[in-house]
């Protein structure tokens, strides 16, 4: 196995008219193993929340040069954050893991039907029912080809 390593990723957030407005520099340990990784800010970096409705432009580079950032391998792409209504407040609140995906994928809440279709694959990684969700997840937005990689960090928490 190959030794871990700590690479530096850069994430990006702004507004609309390109104006900066968060900016974080988290450190990310890699094993060398292939697989989908999920990122994290830290909670105590005191990032303002986004503001409902407006649109955002994400990126996240990996730094592979410290001295030369052309080098860097970079995604980006949009999120806006939509407010949840009392209803679907309450239905989430109540709801199982599983209907959770649901509820989210259905209001168009991705990061967090992503996310807690990951936790669910972790807890049952036997169940094929999550792992053909998955699958259609990631076929929906044209990622089927990561479909079946490890969740190499979701799983290690």
């Amino acid at each position: 196995e190959t030794p871990e390593k700590t690479l530096l990723l850069c994430f990006r957030v702004s507004d609309v008219i390109r104006i900066r407005v968060r900016q974080q520099y988290p450190i990310f340990s890699i094993t060398g193993t292939p697989g989908v990784a999920s990122l994290s800010l830290p909670g105590n970096a005191n990032i303002p929340p986004l503001v409902v409705g407006k649109d955002y432009h994400w990126s996240v580079s990996l730094i592979c040069k410290t001295d030369d950032r052309s080098k860097d391998i970079r995604v980006d792409g949009w999120v806006q954050r939509v407010a949840t209504n009392v209803d679907l407040t309450k239905q989430l609140a109540t709801a199982k893991p599983t209907d959770r995906v649901r509820l989210y994928a259905n209001n168009g809440i991705w990061f967090d039907t992503v996310t807690t279709l990951a936790e669910q694959r972790c807890a049952n990684p036997k169940e094929t029912a999550l792992n053909s969700s998955w699958a259609e997840l990631l076929k929906s937005v044209q990622l089927e080809a990561i479909a079946d990689q490890p969740l190499i960090q979701q799983c290690q928490r």
